[in-house]
């Protein structure tokens, strides 16, 4: 598997993954703003939160997304949404109208993909197990 991860826009697979980084990245934005990852509602200048959200929702797609498109891997397509409902599930009762808070609510989704790709890493390595199996 000596795949080459240059970014280039000409191709096709650059480009799906970018589109596919602006859906996940309005996904986040609305599920910030719809206090579904937080709590707390967002008015006036807070709104610059939820599009930050949104940002960081967009690069972890993006990179999702090249790892769908680029190297033709089903299981890329998977993980933002699975931190999504991670960090609902787990973290959507904690403030995020603040700085300090939003913060938080960042390295919760951080945490959230870092538990989602824990997940798949354990379940490559069962899955390998039970193929080497009798």
């Amino acid at each position: 598997m000596n795949e080459d991860y240059d970014i280039d826009f000409e191709e096709k697979s650059a480009r799906q993954a970018t589109i596919f980084a602006i859906v996940v990245g309005l996904i986040g934005i609305i599920l910030y703003a719809q206090e579904i990852v937080q709590r707390d509602n967002i008015r006036g200048g807070e709104w610059i939160f939820p599009v930050l959200f949104g940002c960081l929702s967009g690069v972890i797609g993006f990179l999702s997304g090249l790892t769908f498109f680029k190297s033709k891997n089903p299981t890329g397509l998977f993980p933002p949404f699975i931190a999504f409902a991670i960090h609902s599930f787990l973290f959507g009762n904690q403030p995020g109208d603040d700085y300090v808070e939003f913060m938080l609510q960042c390295f919760y989704l951080l945490l959230s993909v870092g538990i989602t790709m824990l997940s798949f890493l354990l379940w490559g390595i069962l899955s390998n197990w039970v193929k080497q199996g009798k």
